[in-house]
């Protein structure tokens, strides 16, 4: 219908010039903040157009539920302004059937916001911080096949300590492995070294005690001991420990049932989970909450309005980041910590567009 293709042709217009114009303005206070930085560290151009073309994505998540609520203001208020929505409501179409183009826009652009979130940030975040560490500041690329003091948490609660890991020969030296769950300690194992052969972990030279709570139910010393239940590979040990944004989703999820098994709180890994979805979900909420209100635009008073959205935008942005905190520290549930915001704001979202459908 061309009407729905001019509506939301309005609203998208709207939503790519204050895209643009955010993600520039957001890029150049940060190239303005770090300026010293690579100046110091003599950067080159390239350096730094890549250190800020892979946080890209982050970016736009992170602006897109603001962006998509002023696009809302400028895009449906506009229509709103030179009598469009009333010529529309007069020909006999309901409100909801008029912004339904725009709330199809609202589900499509937060499809996209959760493949970014879920796919592709962690990936471009990656190689963002590797540009920064290594090629801006000139630090040393880690290498992953050969660490000293390695610590490594694993499944079904194994944690293992070795002072050496030798990822090319596939071997641990000086290794400590203890299995917990529920908070108690239910195996400890030594072993001089720890050898991957045959498709299973080989302890040698060590021994092996078992716990059942405090008290020790059994004490071997071994010089062989092969342990086939150990479902650790050689390239697990080889990962680099990252911050919950970079991980993928399998890694995240991989994360918090390592942690459960361990006994460990896993509230910051679950709000973490829980955001990668409910903070994308935030530009249909909001969407849904600042089209109808932009339905009736009085003459005068644009700026005052625009300032309003605004704070809104800003105000939902802070109560999002203040409950992922308290989330992340286990003051609020994960669940209840990522998708309240969405909850309330959808909410009022359903009663404004009932109130305007009413004439209001």
């Amino acid at each position: 219908m061309i009407l729905d293709r001019y509506v939301a042709g309005r609203f998208l217009l709207v939503l790519g010039a204050v895209l643009a114009t955010s993600l520039s303005v957001f890029v150049l206070v940060d190239l303005f903040d770090n300026i010293d930085t690579f100046i110091d560290k003599e950067a080159t151009a390239n350096e730094i157009v890549r250190f800020y073309w892979f946080q890209i994505p982050y970016i736009i998540q992170l602006i897109l539920p603001i962006s998509a609520l002023i696009a809302c203001f400028f895009g449906i208020g506009g229509l709103a302004a030179h009598g469009e929505i009333d010529a529309m409501r007069a020909a006999g179409l309901s409100l909801s059937r008029i912004l339904s183009p725009v709330f199809v826009c609202g589900v499509i652009i937060s499809a996209f916001a959760t493949y970014l979130a879920t796919s592709m940030i962690p990936e471009s975040e990656r190689t963002a911080k590797d540009i920064e560490m290594v090629e801006i500041k000139g630090r040393p690329k880690i290498d992953l096949q050969s660490r000293s003091n390695h610590t490594y948490d694993g499944l079904h609660g194994h944690k293992y300590f070795m002072r050496r890991w030798d990822g090319r020969r596939k071997r641990m030296l000086n290794v400590e492995i203890i299995r917990i769950e529920d908070q108690r300690v239910y195996e400890h194992v030594r072993a001089e070294r720890a050898i991957w052969r045959d498709g299973m972990w080989v302890l040698e030279d060590g021994v092996a005690r078992s716990f059942d709570g405090e008290r020790e139910t059994a004490f071997e010393a071994f010089e062989r001991l092969a342990r086939p239940d150990l479902p650790e590979q050689p390239e697990d040990f080889s990962t680099e420990k990252r911050k919950a944004r970079e991980l993928t989703l399998t890694e995240l999820m991989r994360r918090i049932d390592v942690r459960m098994r361990s006994g460990e709180p896993t509230a910051l890994e679950k709000t973490n989970l829980h955001l990668r979805f409910s903070f994308p979900l935030s530009t249909l909420v909001l969407v849904l909450f600042g089209a109808p209100l932009s339905t009736k635009r009085k003459k005068g008073g644009a700026w005052l309005s625009f300032t309003i959205y605004v704070v809104v935008g800003f105000l939902f942005v802070m109560f999002t980041r203040l409950l992922q905190t308290l989330g992340e520290h286990g003051s609020v549930q994960p669940l209840i910590a990522a998708w309240l915001p969405d909850g309330i704001f959808a909410i009022l979202g359903v009663a404004m567009l009932g109130w305007r459908q009413r004439g209001h």
